[in-house]
């Protein structure tokens, strides 16, 4: 990556917020318990819950594409949101 280079870092950035995306996306609404043989217990278990946390990250990757379009008009689509 081209530390000088706008594009490069949009890209970067883009490629790591997917990357963050992707692994929330994989671990949302799953079943975790600290007591195997208690697997549903309500005291024991819980499920996973990240869709703000996704909506958050969604955004920030349109806000990122937006800006990649104004910051740098000869770029054609550096970055997309998805």
């Amino acid at each position: 990556m081209n530390k000088n280079n706008w594009a490069d870092k949009l890209a970067f950035m883009n490629k790591a917020m997917k990357a963050a995306h992707l692994q929330l996306c994989v671990t949302n609404n799953l079943l975790v318990t600290d007591r195997p043989d208690l697997p549903c217990a309500d005291d024991t278990s819980w499920t996973t819950d990240h869709r703000t946390d996704l909506a958050g990250l969604e955004g920030a990757m349109k806000l990122l594409e937006e800006i990649s379009t104004v910051a740098i008009p000869n770029v054609v689509c550096v970055v997309s949101a998805f």
